[in-house]
């Protein structure tokens, strides 16, 4: 049972955070979150005691995300620390290609969006 608890807590944040990355926090409204993760608001706030509860587990969930790509990608000693970066250079040039160059970087647009407007998520994104 917790094992589907957390399954679904992380679910909302993967899904959630998406959504916020392409199209910001403040537009993204929790009916679209429930929506697409199917389930009730009543369940949202079972893991979530408030939409910026929710936005700090966001930021977290980015900086784990970002944090993977640049050790797997910084981290591989069988190449150049060169060769290492490049990767990494080359793994971003696609993803903004795929994007069509629209969603930038998560923490960088959350920092934007919420550093003068709300305190509670401007101090965990100021960790990254």
């Amino acid at each position: 049972m917790a094992t589907t608890k957390i399954n679904t807590r992380e679910e909302i944040i993967r899904k959630g955070a998406q959504l916020i990355h392409a199209q910001g926090y403040k537009a993204t409204g929790l009916q679209q979150i429930l929506d697409v993760v199917g389930i009730p608001k009543g369940s949202f706030y079972f893991y979530f005691k408030s939409k910026d509860d929710f936005g700090c587990a966001v930021v977290d969930h980015f900086t784990l995300t970002i944090g993977e790509i640049f050790i797997s990608h910084l981290g591989d000693v069988s190449v150049t620390p060169l060769e290492r970066l490049n990767k990494l250079l080359d793994y971003y040039e696609l993803a903004f290609r795929k994007s069509g160059a629209t969603l930038g970087c998560p923490i960088g647009n959350l920092s934007l969006e919420l550093a003068d407007a709300n305190e509670e998520l401007r101090k965990p994104a100021s960790r990254c």
